[in-house]
């Protein structure tokens, strides 16, 4: 927009700020401001006060006023501003028809003006519920403004709302025309809002063939917002074919979001089987997003059953996070019967993350009688860590025993 003077005088201001609040939500264009003192010549006069009609959305008045203004001062250095407000006024006054092609003279007329944008997102506006929705993304084709900005934006928002295979099929044609990665990102995006199957094989053809991450990315969310079962039989697919690693991963996220119990034995056979500790990890990641009993037993049983120790101990985590409030339960069986060094510092690092009291007793046990040094000291700082009274009287026990086992030798 134009970079104006300042509005003149405290009325001036309140004036428009009243008057904005009273637009419609989503209708109101960004106000330039009014001629400032230094430009109180009698054409800036004469718009100011057309200008304060729109403002108090006396549009009658207003347009009267914009009339006499232009007919006074053809030459006026804002009589663009005032056709404009021409253009917005016909669609205050719900004609829309008149509207769209006012707002399209307008911008053939000024295609350079500061206000070209707002005619070309209110074009594209009053096309949503009716015929001028093709008419207005084609408009802005034709003036070459199909790159990314917020009005292509405003047009690919306007199709998703005017719906229709005709929608469909020139946001189809617009993607796989179109060299901006973040334009179908977009289309990508707005492409899950559609029903249609036509929607969701495209979707599908993106997830896998599109050269840039982040656009498969967005098409593998709309997927999986379906949740239905072939969405999700979709994102199976992705998981075991996918063309990269990042795909796959994003896949197997999707798939714990949809917190569908029914995905749960494959991130289960996925997290025990892939080759890939990655895809095995995130797996374990999206079992960590659901909520039940059944969730966390599939993790129990991956930290039980995996090969991979970083994968048992992503398991290990999840299960403790998503039994924050029995984490000692869970854990203190889990230390007993564990062989591995590593993973008992692991449980003895996250009971002393637990901060409870409950897990003084498993700590002490494992700082007095675990067969591997570094697994006691671990106790040690884990008792520390937990610093309630109950817990330094444990550190003071294992002192005591330290120096009578050191006496009596």
């Amino acid at each position: 927009m134009k970079i104006r003077p300042l509005i003149v005088g405290f009325a001036i201001l309140l004036a428009a700020a009243v008057a904005a609040s009273a637009f419609p939500a989503g209708a109101r264009p960004a106000f330039p401001q009014a001629p400032g003192p230094e430009a109180q010549s009698p054409d800036a006069k004469q718009y100011q006060a057309a200008y304060l009609l729109v403002l108090d959305e006396k549009w009658e008045q207003a347009d009267k006023a914009l009339d006499a203004f232009i007919q006074a001062y053809p030459k006026s250095s804002w009589v663009v501003d005032a056709r404009y407000w021409k253009c917005y006024i016909l669609e205050q006054n719900d004609d829309s028809e008149k509207a769209f092609k006012a707002y399209e003279e307008f911008v053939k007329a000024y295609p350079q003006s500061d206000w070209a944008d707002e005619a070309r997102t209110s074009m594209v506006r009053l096309g949503r519920h009716g015929r001028h929705g093709l008419e207005g993304l084609n408009a802005l084709k034709a003036l070459g403004r199909t790159d990314e900005d917020e009005v292509t934006v405003a047009a690919l928002y306007a199709l998703r709302e005017s719906g229709g295979e005709d929608s469909l099929q020139t946001m189809i044609e617009l993607y796989d025309q179109s060299k901006d990665s973040r334009l179908r990102t977009r289309i990508a995006e707005i492409l899950g809002d559609f029903k249609s199957p036509k929607a969701f094989q495209k979707l599908m053809s993106i997830a896998v063939m599109d050269p840039v991450q982040d656009v498969r990315h967005r098409a593998i969310d709309g997927i999986a917002e379906k949740k239905t079962p072939e969405a999700i039989q979709a994102l199976k697919d992705i998981v075991a074919k996918g063309p990269s690693l990042e795909n796959r991963r994003r896949a197997l996220e999707a798939l714990g979001e949809t917190e569908d119990a029914a995905v749960i034995p494959f991130l289960k056979q996925t997290a025990l089987g892939a080759a890939n500790d990655d895809v095995a990890r995130a797996a374990v990641e999206a079992l960590g997003n659901g909520d039940g009993a059944a969730w966390s037993d599939a993790l129990l049983q991956i930290f039980k059953s995996a090969k991979s120790a970083e994968v048992r101990q992503a398991a290990l985590e999840s299960l403790v996070e998503k039994r924050e409030k029995e984490a000692v339960k869970t854990l203190a069986p889990l230390i007993r019967d564990e062989k591995d060094v590593e993973m008992r510092k692991k449980i003895v690092e996250l009971l002393g993350e637990t901060k409870s009291d409950e897990a003084i007793p498993v700590l002490l046990e494992a700082a007095k009688k675990d067969a591997d040094l570094e697994v006691r000291r671990e106790a040690v700082t884990a008792l520390g860590e937990i610093g309630t009274p109950k817990a330094r009287e444990a550190l003071v026990e294992i002192l005591k025993t330290k120096i009578k086992d050191g006496a009596e030798r």
